[in-house]
């Protein structure tokens, strides 16, 4: 039990760092807007292959992931971040439940890859309202 959590708590620390770093990066090079579209890449691939390295469940690194990434929003936008903290919350399980589930009927990490990105990259276009609509 403690292995896991310590693979777990590595697992997130990876992922946390990688997709803040990345998202950061792509918000000066390409806009916020842009940025939210590039993002599902390196976060699916950031919190899905240390899971896997680190043989922790794929679904909880996503939901640890979801816990950090919402109380980020939380103290970014005090006003907002309540709704913005639940939808990330919310939004990494869903995500972090579909990949895992991807993996576990498929055996290949780069399926479950492809529908981590594909759901993340659906949910961020509702979002955002699309490419259309600049940065």
């Amino acid at each position: 039990m403690i292995r896991l959590l310590l693979s777990l708590v590595a697992s997130a620390l990876i992922s946390v760092t990688i997709a803040f770093s990345t998202n950061r990066w792509f918000s000066r090079a390409m806009g916020e807007k842009r940025a939210a579209l590039a993002a599902p890449f390196t976060e699916e691939i950031a919190k899905t292959v240390p899971a896997v390295l680190f043989q922790c469940p794929i679904f909880a690194a996503h939901a640890l992931f979801g816990l950090v990434e919402s109380v980020y929003d939380l103290n970014r936008s005090p006003r907002g971040g309540a709704a913005a903290a639940l939808a990330s919350l919310g939004g990494h399980a869903v995500v972090g439940g579909a990949t895992a589930w991807a993996f576990s009927n498929s055996g290949s990490l780069a399926l479950a890859l492809g529908a981590g990105i594909l759901l993340h990259l659906t949910w961020n276009l509702i979002v955002t309202g699309g490419i259309s609509s600049g940065t």
